[in-house]
This record gives structure tokens, sequence and C-alpha cells, in this order.
């Protein structure tokens, strides 16, 4: 008798991505947020400049050095467009390898592709303008923060896997990892005065919001598969398996008599 092998697990989205069900909840979420952060953003925009926002870049400015600007540059590049496409790329290669589905690559695709959708919108509408003395170069206007709508989405989707999928014990360390860069990479671009605080903000809320947004429309599940049954059970001539009653040797009434069997040619015999 041979050992059955250790059940895998397996992990499934309980609506695909594609599926119309799940394509129009991501379609009325994507509308909703559009509608109120370019609302928000519209009234930052045109409005006075917040009084916690100069506060803090000015704060900023005091405690900022070469060697903090070093490190915010740093975390600038790891919420980077190139350097996103590069772990997501990675993650569903990874997560495909693991569990040989194609709508978990389409998970990731949907939680980034989903909040670079919403953010590019709402930039468009808002136009802010950025800050004064930016230290690295812009290409789009202010609100909300990209990196700190990236940031959130890839490192949060990170940690959401290790807290899920990962067995060993060093998984609470990368969670704890992946959720502080979440953070970091969006704050990096206050000490580098490209975005005002409430940029960042609003960039930390949309990312979360729409990770959450994607794990409660596709419902993944993480499920254990069967094991393959054991070489002594599989599939052959049926056996006989019942029990006989106390002190006859005949079998207990509802069991399942062989064909050979003496009793099944007792009764054979008796009807002749």
């Amino acid at each position: 008798m041979s050992e059955a092998p250790t059940p895998d697990r397996g992990l499934y989205l309980e609506r695909a991505v594609w599926t119309p069900g799940a394509l129009a909840r991501f379609a009325g979420w994507a509308v909703g947020l559009t509608v109120v952060l370019s609302l928000v953003g519209g009234w930052l925009a045109t409005s006075r400049i917040p009084a916690g926002d100069a506060a803090v870049l000015d704060a900023v400015a005091t405690l900022r050095t070469s060697g903090t600007v070093s490190v915010a540059r740093v975390l600038t590049f790891l919420a980077d467009l190139s350097v996103v496409a590069a772990l997501m790329g990675l993650l569903g290669v990874v997560l495909f390898w693991r569990f040989r589905r194609w709508d978990v690559i389409w998970l990731t695709l949907a939680a980034v592709g989903g909040a670079l959708f919403v953010t590019g919108v709402v930039k468009v509408v808002t136009d802010r303008a950025r800050p004064d003395g930016a230290l690295a170069d812009t290409v789009s206007s202010s609100f909300p923060s990209g990196h700190a709508v990236r940031g959130v989405v890839v490192y949060g989707l990170i940690a959401w896997c290790l807290l899920r999928l990962a067995r060993s014990w060093w998984r609470h360390l990368g969670v704890a990892v992946a959720l502080l860069l979440a953070v970091a990479t969006g704050w990096s671009r206050v000490w580098l005065a490209v975005h005002w605080p409430s940029d960042v903000l609003f960039g930390y809320v949309l990312g979360a919001t729409w990770l959450l947004i994607t794990l409660a429309v596709t419902q993944p599940r993480l499920v254990r598969r069967a094991a393959p049954a054991p070489d002594d059970e599989a599939p052959g001539p049926r056996r006989f398996s019942g029990s006989a009653a106390p002190g006859t040797g005949r079998p207990r009434r509802g069991s399942r008599v062989p064909p050979s069997s003496p009793a099944r040619r007792g009764r054979a015999g008796g009807s002749r």
C-alpha cells in the first residue's frame, strides 16, 4: 500500500474578473470613486491651500537633508510604473506557477489597472498644481498621488498574498515590510516636495479602497484540494464489507451479500 500524497491548496476566485457581474461592479465603483475624488480634488485645486498642507511642507523643509532626500528617491523608485509593472508581473507568474489558474493573474491586473485608471481620470479632471521647489521630475497634475495609490495597491496585495498563502514563520515579517513600503512610498513624495500631503492622503484612500473592492468583487478563496485515494482504495470490483450478525456467521440485515457467498448459494439452492 503506497502512502497518499499530501493534499495541496488552491486559490480560486468565486467571481472571475471578466464575468459581466464583476465588470459591472468594477465599473460602478470606478465611477463612484472618480466622482467623489474629482469633487474633493476640484475643491482643493480651486480653493486656498489648506493650512495643514502648508504646515507639513514647511516642517519637512526644516528636516530635509541630502541623506533623507536620497532615501526618499529610493522609496519613490519602488512605486514607479516600471517597478510596479515588474512586481505585478512577477507576482502573477508566481501565483500562476503555484495554482495553475489564469484568473489569479487577472486578480493582479484588476487591482492595479483599476486603480491606475481612476487615478488618471481624477488627475485630468482636477488638474491641481504641485508645490513649488519639487526635487523630482513630474509628468501630471498633483491630485491624487499616483505613487501613493500604486504603493498601497501593489504592496498591500503582496502583503495579502503573504498573509493568506505563505506558511513560513517569516511571512509576518514580509507583511510588515510590505505595509511599511506601502506607506513610505507615498510619504516620500511629500519629502521630495512633489505632492501636497492631502494628495498623498487621498492616494492612500483610493489605493486601499480599490484593493478592498477588488478582493470583495472577486472573492478569492483558499481551498484544499482533495487527496488522491490510496492504492488499496482504488476503484475496482466491489468487495464485501458487511459485518456478520453476532453468533450467526451471516451478514447483518441490509448488508450487500457477495455473489459467491455461502448465504447467496444457499438461497439459490433452496429456490430450485
